[in-house]
């Protein structure tokens, strides 16, 4: 995404930041989520050094892993306030997803349980490859099977 954002302006000088194909060749490794996560802040800020705007649209935040371009849908009026945002709490990032739901059409799609549907709009068309929407279908019956306390 951030070649996209910066009409592949680094792609010579940094390559493993800016890429005109995706792939998860250049996605941080570690032994674990945390590891992984701080080698990803690693990638960000070299890219904000570069072109922090560019950088923070491409970004994905959050529990939702909502793109920074998509700031407008989750009601915020430039990138930086959702990107502020989405570090404040999990309140922030909750409420940012709800309106990311609606804006995106997806808010049908998930009240009639079209997990194809609902996957497709919100993963893209690479839903089918990670089977996201037989993941979200596996959570609702796991979730709806759950007695949770009053």
């Amino acid at each position: 995404m951030f070649y996209k954002q910066t009409s592949g302006r680094f792609a010579d000088t940094h390559p493993r930041l800016c890429y005109p194909k995706w792939t998860r060749e250049h996605y941080a490794r570690g032994k674990n989520a945390d590891e992984r996560g701080a080698r990803e802040l690693d990638r960000l800020e070299q890219a904000i050094a570069l072109d922090r705007e560019a950088a923070l649209r491409s970004a994905s935040y959050g529990k939702f892993q909502i793109m920074g371009f998509n700031h407008r849908s989750c009601l915020y009026a430039d990138v930086e306030a959702f990107y502020r945002a989405m570090g404040m709490d999990e309140q922030a990032q909750l409420d940012a997803f709800c309106h990311f739901i609606r804006a995106m059409g997806m808010l049908q799609p998930l009240k009639d349980l079209d997990w194809v549907k609902f996957a497709r709009r919100y993963n893209g068309p690479g839903y089918r490859e990670n089977q996201y929407d037989a993941k979200l279908e596996d959570a609702y019956r796991l979730f709806t099977k759950t007695k949770f306390p009053a």
